[in-house]
């Protein structure tokens, strides 16, 4: 199996006659069980196997912290350079996964330390690219992705940042490292700006060893791979200035994407991008969470934002490929961490996946990671007779858990509402001083809702 590294490589090191190991990561710090420090002259015997995120990398001697938890780097009594880094956002691969393609997970990341998890990981390759705080969860990847050009958005560079001496991209390599990957930044048609860069990680020093499992990608739902169940594997990470891709103060402007040639041989933890290198998305968001409740998912998150951001928009899938805007939320009004929430009706039974696109008042955007729901059978469904009706319905299909039924408008006004006990499952209802037009019923209890709508005459 392969490895890309994330946030740039290393070959283009030897292209700028520069020395091959000036860039390589010598020592990273997670918080696997707590606290994981590894270097490339002293490896840690403890292979990390479950989510764990980078907190600080060291290379030239200079020790970064990415901004995940400095708290704890400062509580282990450990110098650093802040350094807030996040992980580019992979929208799409260049093809389908295909048969050599496999997500990467440490062994306990599915639940289930020596074997695969029932029910399987979710087959949502593109999320473990970018999962976890600020997406640099070095215990989940992507091995040997699809040969091809893939372009990822990149946000405006800071001429400030270049010639400074300071990484501003971070590859990561999880796995085999062969082959060799070509990066390049582009204008928004396709133009290469600066120069190209080719990496290879065949003869960078791991700094460290993890264990993992390998699911076949090119399966739904995925399957382990034949061999690959608790094998260790060792990770390598490099660095990148923009001067190494010919990006200087004079043409940085032009910049929009970074493209990366894929040889099929790349595994990816994630690539990552100083953020003090360039001007980020107006917005940050710290959690997200997907919870069933009824016939809906209820989404929440909380995120910081200015005056730049525009809205969220909550989208869904049911194959975690293709999504489809299922709203809108505007941005909050004070620029401080806020929560929002958005409810998204869901089929009856399977699996449905969903997402947060971030955009800014340029169009630019960002995603959250992919969250997936298993929709559960069996839930109430609301019937009424007749319907068109004029002055009483029939309602049928109230839920066996009682709770409240509640009548509102078009515009979301609460009109009426009925406490129902458990055995309740039909009952009539007047609607009686109300105007002609369309109206919601909605039955709630604990952990469930269901719903219909009804015409008055």
């Amino acid at each position: 199996m392969k490895k890309i590294v994330h946030l740039a490589s290393v070959a283009w090191l030897t292209a700028m006659g520069l020395s091959a190991n000036a860039q390589v990561v010598t020592e990273v710090i997670t918080d696997f069980n707590g606290f994981w420090r590894s270097s490339t002259t002293s490896p840690n015997v403890a292979k990390p196997n479950d989510n764990h995120h980078l907190l600080a990398f060291t290379v030239n001697g200079v020790r970064y912290a990415t901004g995940v938890n400095d708290g704890l780097l400062t509580a282990q009594g450990l110098s650093f350079t802040q350094l807030p880094f996040q992980a580019l956002t992979v929208n799409a691969f260049a093809a389908p996964p295909n048969g050599n393609t496999k997500v990467a997970l440490g062994a306990s990341v599915d639940g289930v330390p020596n074997g695969a998890s029932v029910p399987p990981p979710a087959n949502t390759p593109l999320a473990y690219l970018s999962d976890g705080v600020r997406g640099l969860n070095l215990g989940t990847g992507v091995a040997n992705i699809p040969a091809g050009t893939i372009q990822l958005t990149y946000p405006t560079i800071l001429p400030v940042a270049i010639n400074d001496g300071i990484p501003d991209l971070l590859f990561t390599q999880i796995a085999d490292p062969s082959g060799a990957d070509t990066y390049q930044f582009t204008d928004a048609s396709g133009n290469t700006i600066g120069n190209a860069v080719t990496i290879s990680f065949t003869t960078t020093t791991p700094v460290g060893t993890w264990t993992a499992d390998f699911y076949e990608a090119s399966q739904n739902p995925m399957v382990l791979a034949p061999g690959f169940t608790r094998t260790d594997r060792a990770l390598r990470l490099r660095t990148a200035e923009y001067a190494d891709f010919g990006i200087t103060p004079a043409n940085a402007h032009l910049v929009s994407r970074l493209q990366i040639t894929l040889s099929g041989n790349s595994d990816m933890s994630f690539i990552a991008s100083a953020q003090a290198a360039f001007t980020p998305l107006p917005a940050v968001l710290h959690s997200f969470t997907a919870q069933q409740r009824g016939t809906t998912v209820r989404l929440q998150w909380k995120l910081s934002a200015d005056d730049r951001f525009g809205y969220t928009q909550p989208e869904q899938s049911t194959d975690a490929v293709q999504f489809t805007a299922a709203g809108r939320v505007p941005a909050p009004a004070a620029q401080v961490t806020t929560a929002q929430q958005f409810d998204v009706e869901v089929p009856t039974t399977g699996k449905v996946f969903f997402r947060l696109r971030l955009v800014d008042k340029d169009g630019r955007h960002s995603f959250s990671r992919v969250l997936q729901i298993t929709a559960a059978a069996g839930r109430s469904s609301l019937t009424v007779f007749p319907n068109p009706a004029q002055q009483t319905v029939q309602i049928k299909g109230l839920a066996p858990a009682g709770g409240t039924l509640r009548l509102y408008n078009t515009a979301g006004l609460l009109l009426k509402q009925w406490m129902l006990d458990s055995n309740t499952q039909n009952m009539t209802v007047t609607l009686d001083g109300l105007l002609p037009g369309m109206y919601l019923l909605v039955q709630e209890w604990r952990g469930g809702k269901s719903m219909c709508s009804v015409q008055k005459k």
